[in-house]
């Protein structure tokens, strides 16, 4: 389990949605349901136009920078050229490879194929890897038994609480560990990120933006619960439980590793 022992005692932030059917609806939470119900589509709207905005970034712009480089690779065996003009162009050829990448990566951020096609563990794993390449912030990634079963919905809602969370690392705690856990039982599921940085005050949370409020929409629209945790120079803790309504299971084995070894 965790080596690091720790408890966090500082400040500490909770959603927590839970339904109640055992007493009539007041006009107050009748006008809450509508609120939600427009900022569930409003969230729908929003993945849908990313995977659009994504589809057309690799299709139509990465396939563009593709044809640049191809232009560059003719015009250098078509002609015979001055030493200096090669030596250029290969350095526009280098550029043209280093957009491509990023391209791919922004578009990788706005959708994620690998969420949509594998599933939210090897998913999770491949953005802790990335994340861990970009920033040199070493992560370690723990994903528990039976994730694969865990709803399209529900991953889609824990993809986006890890991407945003770990961007908070990277800009504000100061860390040089990280940890993910990724478990799900019978009716849950979880998603806990721990780091060791500086953690934050009240003050810095009500500068994090619009980050932490799609993180807490996210969870409330599915009926679950968001803890943050965190005391200054203690790090930080992000707890995400949401109920899973289907009891299906599928066999997985339980494993621990450090993305990026081996």
């Amino acid at each position: 389990m965790d080596q690091h022992k720790d408890s966090l005692s500082g400040l500490e932030f909770v959603v927590d949605v839970k339904p109640d059917r055992l007493r009539a609806k007041s006009s107050a939470e009748i006008t809450d349901q509508r609120m939600e119900s427009v900022v569930g589509r409003l969230l729908k709207a929003q993945e849908e136009e990313c995977r659009r905005i994504s589809r057309e970034i690799h299709d139509d712009l990465g396939g563009r920078i593709t044809e640049i480089g191809l232009l560059i690779q003719h015009i250098k065996k078509s002609a015979i050229l001055p030493k200096k003009t090669v030596s250029e162009l290969d350095q526009l050829r280098d550029k043209t490879i280093e957009i491509s990448k990023v391209i791919g990566k922004l578009s990788h951020r706005l959708h994620s194929p690998v969420l949509e096609f594998t599933g939210i563990g090897i998913a999770l794993e491949s953005l802790c890897r990335e994340f861990q390449a970009h920033t040199g912030i070493r992560i370690e990634f723990v994903p528990g038994s039976k994730v694969t079963d865990i709803p399209d919905e529900i991953a889609l809602c824990l993809y986006r609480i890890a991407q945003e969370s770990l961007n908070n690392v990277a800009k504000h705690s100061g860390a040089k560990t990280v940890r993910v856990e990724l478990t799900r039982m019978a009716d849950e599921a979880h998603l806990t990120i721990r780091d060791f940085g500086q953690g934050f005050t009240s003050r810095t949370r009500r500068k994090s933006g619009l980050g932490l409020i799609s993180m807490e929409e996210r969870v409330r629209l599915l009926q679950g619960t968001l803890q943050i945790q965190t005391q200054p120079g203690g790090g930080t803790r992000v707890r995400t439980t949401i109920p899973i309504k289907s009891r299906k299971t599928l066999p997985n084995s339980h494993s621990k590793r450090a993305v990026g070894r081996g």
